[in-house]
């Protein structure tokens, strides 16, 4: 067994890609296909069981009818064999039929008796109502076939067409037991068939369709009433469906092949109906409504061959843009295979093209970093054979794609550096120069100025006074000039006085003379900070600063140190005309960005964050947040 599975996936694996997709999806859709199959019939087959119970119940509704009027027929017989009038004891025939007489006008206000029968044990007429119709004692039994049976109290006969009104009938019969002294005796009336009252259940049952029928049949199958052209007593359309149901005693409803009784029912097309076939609980009759089964199970055949061609359609549609998708799929992937067999045959020259995103675009980048990666080695190995007798050591050269942040930043760092380097040199260079132009010329000047003072001491004494005082000048700047160079290279007052000294001296002298105000706010700096702490928030605040008065154009600057939750935060804000960060920091010159990534990368180094916001028109604000330790109590 797991030799035949392995040997199966070694087999799928030699199998390529689209083939294999091509039938997975083929499969599951043909699954799908199969389950909506499954649930359409069970639909189908539900709709149908609905459809045939509610021609059930139209049935027994139609039958319900029906018994009831043979019911209540039974009951008013019954009732009319009780009267007085048709004792038998010392009453002579003339006064029976009267009696009779009496008895018809009782029961019969709806017309549906067509007469009485006073009948003896034996089945001979003894009365009859009305008298003028009475026939011999021999007809009414003939007629209808009836033969009266001394045990069971309701009978009825066999329908029948009446001799004397030419109408379908039928005869019942109930039995009334003689009181002490008399005979028994039954009582038979006649009951019009052909009245509206046995058809209207028959015709509310045909309201279901075109090809919509009722019948009353009895139990030798033969039509009593129908709602279609039917001779009295005709044989049944279905007749060897309906004897099998009358003997069982229980309603069905079913499919049923018709029995053509004419040329006319030979040639329909549709030689099955659904029945619905109800036998009657007071007579040995029964009552069947159905119509064509193509009609009866139109909704159920639409709603499945909707089903069908809506399901399929939709699973073709979802077939073809699967395979679609496959196909779309399955693209890349080849051209990744072509381009890996490629760089497998020594090309390492062709670039990797992937239009897509997601894995496969992640995989192509993947492919193409390793065709980077294979060539640079290659590259390499070449140049180490290359020179391998002249080098002693072997110098491995990792190459690693940087993502294009991590590249720019780099970019800048290399910037920066050399920009520190250049700015270095700068600064050597302008100590020096103004050491050598400023305060050179001011001591050279104090030295003439003493050398002149010091020859006209004895001579003139008020020139010489004025080459002291004019000595004494020069010297001050020079030491104002030797400070503001100490200053701008490393403040004192940082050292000596801290943070916040430090950034409010040098803030206030560089503001003040732009004229800009200072608005300075500090909030839990009671305490000394780490010395690199203190370095880097003061180089932030001092390009901050330095950036407020070269470039913003102000005329507030406001300034924030703030120490909570073991950070230190400075802001710095001014209302000046500020600039598009993005441009900025995205400028094809360098030296626009430098100073923002000097500020940055101190911040940096110390674990902290710097941001830059800046809208033109709607000033600058610098915000820089290091970590520092929280104070011991």
């Amino acid at each position: 067994m797991n030799k035949a599975i392995a040997a199966a996936r070694s087999l799928t694996r030699k199998v390529p890609l689209w083939p294999r997709l091509v039938v997975g999806v083929s499969l599951c859709f043909l699954t799908l296909l199969v389950i909506i199959g499954v649930l359409t019939l069970r639909a189908g087959n539900q709709s149908r069981d609905r459809i045939f119970q509610d021609r059930l119940v139209i049935a027994e509704m139609a039958a319900s009818q029906v018994d009831g009027i043979f019911a209540q027929s039974f009951i008013e017989l019954q009732r009319a064999s009780d009267a007085s009038a048709l004792s038998t004891q010392g009453t002579d025939p003339q006064q029976l039929s009267n009696g009779l007489q009496q008895a018809l006008q009782n029961v019969n206000d709806d017309m549906m008796w067509q007469r009485l029968y006073l009948l003896d044990s034996s089945g001979k007429v003894i009365a009859s109502s009305p008298t003028s119709q009475n026939p011999s004692s021999e007809a009414i039994p003939a007629a209808a076939g009836f033969v009266l049976s001394a045990t069971e109290s309701n009978q009825v006969s066999a329908p029948y067409v009446d001799e004397l009104t030419g109408k379908p009938a039928v005869l019942l019969v109930v039995s009334r037991p003689g009181s002490k002294g008399e005979s028994k005796m039954f009582l038979g009336g006649v009951i019009d068939l052909s009245r509206p009252e046995f058809l209207s259940p028959l015709r509310d049952a045909t309201r279901l369709g075109n090809t919509a029928h009722a019948e009353l049949f009895d139990n030798r199958g033969l039509v009593i009433a129908s709602t279609e052209p039917s001779a009295f007593l005709g044989l049944s359309e279905h007749l060897h469906s309906y004897l099998p149901v009358l003997k069982g005693k229980a309603a069905v409803v079913k499919t049923m092949p018709l029995e053509p009784r004419n040329q006319a029912e030979a040639m329909e097309s549709d030689q099955t109906h659904v029945m619905a076939v109800v036998p009657l609980a007071s007579m040995p009759w029964g009552v069947s409504v159905g119509g064509s089964e193509a009609e009866t199970l139109a909704p159920v055949i639409h709603l499945r061959n909707e089903m069908l061609l809506v399901g399929g359609v939709s699973l073709a549609i979802m077939w073809v843009l699967s395979l679609v998708g496959a196909r779309l799929l399955v693209h890349p992937v080849r051209a990744l295979t072509t381009a890996a067999d490629r760089m497998t045959a020594g090309d390492l020259e062709t670039l990797i093209h992937v239009r897509e995103g997601g894995e496969i675009g992640q995989l192509g980048q993947s492919l193409n970093d390793m065709r980077l990666r294979l060539k640079s080695s290659l590259q390499e190995i070449e140049q180490r054979d290359r020179d391998l007798e002249r080098r002693v050591a072997e110098r491995t050269l990792e190459v690693q794609t940087l993502y294009e942040e991590l590249q720019r930043k780099e970019e800048l760092r290399g910037r920066l550096l050399e920009k520190v380097i250049s700015a270095q040199e700068d600064e050597r260079k302008r100590i020096a120069r103004e050491l050598h132009d400023e305060t050179g010329q001011a001591l050279t000047g104090i030295i003439m100025s003493l050398e002149v003072a010091e020859e006209a001491l004895t001579r003139e004494p008020l020139a010489a006074s004025q080459r002291l005082e004019t000595a004494k000048t020069l010297a001050s700047q020079s030491i104002a000039a030797i400070r503001r160079l100490v200053v701008d290279l490393r403040p004192a007052a940082l050292d000596d006085l801290g943070l916040v000294p430090a950034i409010r001296a040098f803030a206030g002298a560089r503001l003040e003379e732009r004229g800009i105000q200072l608005d300075m706010h500090v909030a839990g700096l009671s305490n000394r900070l780490d010395p690199s702490v203190e370095t880097c928030l003061f180089r932030v605040a001092q390009e901050a600063v330095t950036n407020v008065v070269r470039h913003s154009g102000a005329n507030l600057a406001r300034i924030e140190l703030r120490r909570s939750d073991g950070f230190v935060s400075l802001l710095v804000r001014d209302d000046g005309q500020g600039f598009n960060v993005g441009e900025t920091l995205n400028s094809d010159d360098p030296a626009r960005a430098l100073g923002l990534a000097g500020m940055e990368e101190r911040v940096a180094l110390l674990g902290g964050q710097l941001t830059v916001e800046s809208r033109p028109g709607q000033g600058t604000v610098v915000r820089a947040k290091v970590p520092v330790p929280e104070p011991s109590p």
